[in-house]
């Protein structure tokens, strides 16, 4: 065997380890450490924060911070997801919804859910969050400014503070805010 093929199976054989490294410890490297803030918090108020995944110390925790009901805006197979954590959330006293927002394909059925389920819980302490607080920053930016009255650019700057919206989530949040006569746009 030449230089040049051990040395390329060699390499090969390093992208392969490296992958499966990256594959596996991945979830991990989305959140943060137990005892700090999920990734991305964000506290919009003293009522609503949003974040990226929680750990499950994190989850266990928030009923000694207040919190009251957990939203979940990513889909349960989404990579990085805690299998069990509707129940953690509900083993502290805490209730717990999982809206499976698409995140290619965000929609009104979706964001009408979130802002009834928010308007009904509107004394409780929320935490909303997914993956990395791309959707939950921009369905907590959308609440806050249509139905909470909150100046729509002093709204967005915590969802601004995490992300910059692709097309889909800016055509998203802009007809959610025309719908409701809001005339701001992303």
């Amino acid at each position: 065997m030449t230089l040049k093929r051990r040395w390329l199976i060699g390499a090969l054989a390093g992208v392969v380890v490296l992958g499966a490294s990256a594959y596996c410890l991945g979830p991990l490297w989305l959140r943060t450490a137990d005892d700090a803030p999920p990734r991305n918090f964000v506290a919009v108020s003293e009522r609503l924060a949003s974040s990226g995944q929680p750990s499950a110390a994190q989850l266990a925790a928030l009923r000694a911070k207040g919190y009251t009901l957990v939203i979940n805006l990513a889909p349960p197979q989404s990579y990085g997801s805690l299998p069990e954590e509707g129940g953690l959330v509900g083993r502290e006293g805490i209730a717990y919804v999982n809206i499976p927002v698409d995140f290619e394909h965000p929609s009104a059925d979706d964001f009408e859910l979130f802002q009834r389920i928010l308007s009904a819980r509107a004394q409780d302490k929320v935490l909303v969050h997914c993956q990395l607080n791309y959707r939950a920053s921009s369905f907590v930016f959308l609440y806050r400014a249509i139905y909470e009255h909150v100046a729509p650019l002093e709204a967005a700057e915590a969802m601004l503070q995490i992300w910059r919206p692709n097309d889909a989530w800016k055509e998203f949040i802009n007809g959610r805010l025309r719908e409701h006569g809001i005339d701001f746009s992303i």
